[in-house]
Order: structure tokens, then sequence, then C-alpha cells
């Protein structure tokens, strides 16, 4: 019976990295503040309104953490790029000898988004930063 692919178990990522050999690796969490905006009465959501989005570090590392392990591994010569709260995670992930390419985060989707819906193809530069 097949199980289906769990991005979370260390061994099917290190399985499927080591059967496709990618060149580039993505790691990509819901972000915490999306689901919290969905119920606005709900526990998360006051939390994440008295404490900041620093208190989702710990939630968004742990994929991370697994994929960049998996990829160190399995497919050393791929680009990991995180996306999980690069702004905090990836210093850890490199702390913990985990080599990260990038990060990419909320920033880049605006510049994106603005990017796709601008008559002109001038290049977009964006600033931003989390309030709390």
């Amino acid at each position: 019976m097949h199980r289906g692919f769990n991005p979370l178990d260390e061994a099917d990522l290190q399985e499927h990295l080591t059967r496709y050999q990618p060149r580039l690796i993505l790691a990509r969490r819901k972000s915490a503040v999306a689901v919290a905006t969905i119920d606005t009465s709900s526990l998360w959501r006051r939390a994440m309104r008295e404490f900041g989005y620093g208190l989702t570090t710990v939630l968004q590392a742990v994929l991370a953490f697994r994929i960049g392990r998996a990829a160190q591994q399995c497919a050393p010569n791929a680009a990991f790029v995180n996306c999980c709260y690069p702004d905090a995670v990836n210093p850890l992930l490199l702390l913990a000898g985990i080599p990260v390419t990038c990060g990419t985060g909320n920033v880049s989707i605006i510049g994106a988004v603005w990017q796709s819906r601008r008559p002109t193809r001038l290049p977009v530069r964006i600033l931003a930063h989390h309030a709390h």
C-alpha cells in the first residue's frame, strides 16, 4: 500500500531527493499570520498580536531544518532556498551547519505581484518589515 509522500518525514525526503537529485530545493510553510487571520478571536491570533511573528520561528524552522538536513545528505549540489521565515531561520540553519543558498519571503512575493501588475518592466524595489 502506497502511503504517499510526507515532507515532514526525513526518510521520505531523503528517498525523494536521492531518487530525483533536484537542482533546486524550496522549503515553504504556510504563514502563521495567514492562519491566524482565519479566526480573529482564536488564542493563536491573540498570541500573535501580543508576542509578534517571531513567536512562529520554531514552527517555521522545523520544516526548513528537516528539508535542509535531507538536502545536505542526499542532494548536496542542489540550491536550497528557504522560504520559512528566512530572516530568523536562515541564521539558525547556518549555525547548525546546514548550507542554505538564500531565503525569500513576503518582500519577494510583494515584489513579484507588484511587477506582474505594472505596465512597465522597470525594476521594482521594495523595503518591508513586519509590524508588531
